[in-house]
């Protein structure tokens, strides 16, 4: 990898993590403001899933925990590198990554889940996944052409 792109990855993934950790300090308040607005958008949109209120909440709220740790895995491993020892790298530093995640969301008053942390590993590891899968067909290109 070229230092460009490992400094440019470097930096997506500080962006990512200041997003990840930024959303987490935001008082319990300001995140249902926030997930209202998300959910207002959506429905002028179409249909919301699970009818609109507090199950489309939910819906919205876990979506986000597993979205924004399978882009941050995928910069991960994109960084790290995209072979055995990267994805585990990868997977643990986004691991590390949600447990930190959970313990913002303690200091700003919210409430901390395990289970956020296993869906945030669970997007993390979707990311790296898709990387991997990415990886191997273009390498299998490489070697038909």
């Amino acid at each position: 990898m070229s230092r460009r792109k490992g400094t440019v990855l470097t930096v997506l993934i500080i962006l990512a993590l200041l997003f990840i950790w930024g959303n987490s300090a935001l008082s319990r308040a300001a995140s249902d403001t926030l997930s209202d607005a998300v959910e207002n958008t959506m429905s002028a949109v179409g249909e919301l899933p699970g009818g609109g209120g507090i199950k489309t909440t939910l819906i919205i709220r876990k979506s986000a925990h597993f979205i924004e740790y399978l882009v941050l895995g995928a910069l991960v491993m994109l960084r790290l590198g995209r072979n055995k020892k990267g994805a585990l790298w990868a997977f643990l530093a986004c691991c590390a990554a949600a447990c930190l995640d959970e313990t913002v969301q303690i200091l700003s008053g919210r409430a901390s889940m395990i289970k956020d942390c296993v869906l945030d590993a669970a997007g993390a590891a979707v990311g790296i996944g898709i990387i991997i899968l990415i990886t191997a067909i273009r390498n299998k290109n490489r070697v038909m052409k």
